[in-house]
């Protein structure tokens, strides 16, 4: 049976979300996955910020299983579990939304290639930007330093229909299934142990 999977990164929402949208139109069974990038160079996270994802990550759960779906977390480095995970569970289509820090992106793009070996599909869509970076240059077709030069730039496109801004997805109810047993959260190991940073910051 042909599957689908939805890649959760810094976009812990059902609503507004390309990637999720796209996925529900293909009617197959989809599999919903976190993955908590351990093996790459991006930048760990420090103690507040995973205070945050750990309440985001319950928030997505939550509103996973109205839906009688589910979450499954895994922690390591995305470019060997994402296609390991596609592979043994006959997936496909991946869907993600794109990022846009140099790491992030060489990570995607070893994802594309390792699913591209195996004919899965890697599809990836804008869902953090007002328009997407590559289509805003300078007259000399490179980025923008300046942030107030980059604003008329994007007004101008816009007004001249040049440009084309990500629109509000209307989300409408699908069945997740759940097909993976997922863990609790507290194996990710997410909230510091020495602050309560709800407390003020005070110490336990």
């Amino acid at each position: 049976m042909a599957r689908s999977m939805v890649l959760f990164r810094d976009d812990l929402r059902l609503a507004d979300h390309p990637a999720l949208s796209k996925a529900c139109k293909d009617k197959r069974d989809i599999i919903c996955l976190l993955m908590l990038d351990k093996g790459s160079k991006i930048r760990p996270m420090g103690g507040a910020a995973r205070w945050w994802l750990h309440d985001a990550i319950a928030s997505l759960r939550a509103s996973l299983r109205q839906h009688h779906g589910d979450l499954l977390i895994v922690e390591g480095d995305a470019r060997e579990i994402v296609p390991h995970l596609a592979r043994h569970f006959e997936i496909s289509d991946v869907y993600a939304h794109y990022r846009y820090g140099p790491a992030e992106r060489d990570i995607d793009a070893s994802i594309g290639k390792a699913l591209g070996r195996d004919d899965i599909g890697f599809h990836q869509y804008h869902a953090a930007v007002l328009c997407p970076p590559e289509n805003i240059k300078n007259g000399a077709g490179q980025a923008f330093k300046v942030f107030s030069a980059f604003w008329r730039a994007i007004a101008d496109k816009r007004n001249r229909g040049k440009a084309r801004f990500q629109s509000e997805i209307a989300w409408r109810d699908f069945a997740i299934y759940n097909l993976l047993h997922s863990p609790d959260m507290t194996t990710a190991n997410l909230p510091p142990n020495s602050i309560t940073w709800r407390g003020g910051m005070s110490r336990k």
